[in-house]
């Protein structure tokens, strides 16, 4: 295409931002004659060992979406629950999960207070699986690791999923197929499961596969600074880790008999970030601004011999004979993020939305990323049985990986003939 010619730029489909519109004006529709039918459920969680408040805990009425988590000083208001008799469950990690049994009158409140005992064993954690809806732990047959996002990135910063992964689950290995920005990292579980064919694990956020695709190419062929074959942009680089609640492994073989034979090299499910019933907006911000380095570029490339006028062999080092001449091609790049998010939700309706804009300059003249995103995952409760949920994330990206085969300076400095050494120097 003509470097003139602008390219049309991606639009979100008509049909998906339809369903939204109508999933609002159902909730529009249906909440007030919901609340003139609907009570109110609320009390006081406490530990019964200290006799005091328990706040983090979460409580549900079980055939329903409804529910709450306690604040600080124990309390909960559970809200648009419907007239009759329903069944209330507390949990915490830690503590054994308690239920109770309430009589809701319409228009009225019920109380109903709850005294956990701790438990040195969590045996009722809840996992997201390939089947419909979510499973408790112990009722899975296969290895699952969890990972909090919000946790680990409270402990260190994490520019990319692939950086959040690594060394926070067990037998999960994450290494970069290159140095480039934007390219996608080799991810590997319980290790290689083949010498040739890919070895990726099956990548799903919020219950949708995505394309884990890193790299293509004949091997053998270096490239940039030292990858196999050509390199495609990773898939995984697209979201923003600052809107993972949380990630979830699953290991081995045995992952196949929930997602199939191609889950045999593992499956790792991506929880995006939802807003919360009952609380107030919530804004945060955040930027991240750094330098990249090629340290010590000159000895992690080889010495390379060739014949000199006179027919000796002599050592030649491409990227030396370049900064001895004052042309190094190599540049200390820079990394620049800034986000921004917003979360909260009413008695049937919670919100989360999320931007991010990121603009890097890689230490190759010829490497860029360049991306804008946003994140919307809204939720409604039309129905004490139905919750309708939208996620919808938009991106716009400009990447510059570099060339392969030829074009990146390390390839004709690593094969070791000056007369290739100039014909790389075309960006």
């Amino acid at each position: 295409m003509p470097s003139n010619v602008r390219r049309p730029r991606p639009r979100t489909p008509r049909s998906t931002l339809v369903l939204t519109w109508i999933a609002l004006a159902a909730f529009l529709g249906v909440a007030p004659a919901l609340a003139a039918q609907t009570g109110t459920i609320t009390g006081r969680v406490t530990e019964s060992a200290a006799s005091g408040p328990l706040s983090g805990a979460t409580l549900q009425v079980e055939g329903t979406r409804l529910g709450a988590g306690t604040a600080n000083d124990g309390r909960y208001r559970i809200t648009a629950v419907p007239a009759g008799s329903h069944t209330v469950v507390v949990r915490r990690l830690g503590f054994n999960p308690q239920r109770r049994t309430v009589t809701v009158t319409a228009g009225a409140e019920a109380t109903a207070d709850f005294e956990l005992q701790s438990s040195p064993i969590a045996l009722d954690q809840v996992v997201i699986t390939g089947t419909a809806g979510a499973q408790e732990r112990r009722s899975v047959g296969n290895a699952v690791s969890t990972i909090s996002a919000a946790e680990e990135l409270s402990k260190s910063a994490a520019p990319n999923i692939g950086a959040l992964l690594n060394a926070r689950a067990t037998g999960v290995t994450v290494l970069p197929r290159n140095g480039r920005l934007g390219a996608g990292p080799a991810i590997q579980v319980r290790g290689r499961a083949s010498l040739s064919l890919e070895n990726s694990p099956l990548i799903y956020v919020d219950g949708v596969r995505v394309n884990n695709s890193t790299s293509t190419g004949p091997s053998g062929v270096s490239g940039g600074l030292g990858g196999q074959g050509s390199t495609i942009g990773g898939r995984l680089n697209d979201i923003n880790p600052e809107d993972i609640e949380s990630i979830e492994v699953i290991k081995g073989p045995a992952a196949s008999t929930i997602y199939g034979t191609e889950a045999a090299n593992g499956v790792i499910q991506i929880i995006t970030k939802r807003g919360s019933a009952n609380t107030e907006a919530q804004v945060n911000l955040g930027a991240e601004v750094g330098s990249l380095e090629f340290r010590d570029a000159v000895g992690r490339i080889e010495t390379n011999y060739m014949r000199n006028p006179a027919g000796e062999v002599v050592p030649w080092h491409g990227l030396q004979q370049e900064i001895d001449s004052g042309r190094g091609f190599y540049r200390t790049g820079q990394t620049r993020r800034y986000n921004g998010a917003v979360s909260g939700g009413r008695d049937l309706f919670r919100y989360y939305l999320g931007g991010s804009y990121q603009n890097d300059l890689g230490i190759e003249p010829n490497n860029t990323l360049r991306q804008s995103a946003v994140r919307a995952n809204l939720n409604a409760a039309v129905r004490p049985t139905i919750d309708v949920a939208s996620s919808l994330g938009f991106l716009v990206l400009r990447n510059r990986l570099g060339a392969d085969y030829g074009a990146s300076p390390l390839l004709g400095a690593q094969v070791g003939h000056r007369l290739l050494f100039p014909a790389t120097r075309g960006f």
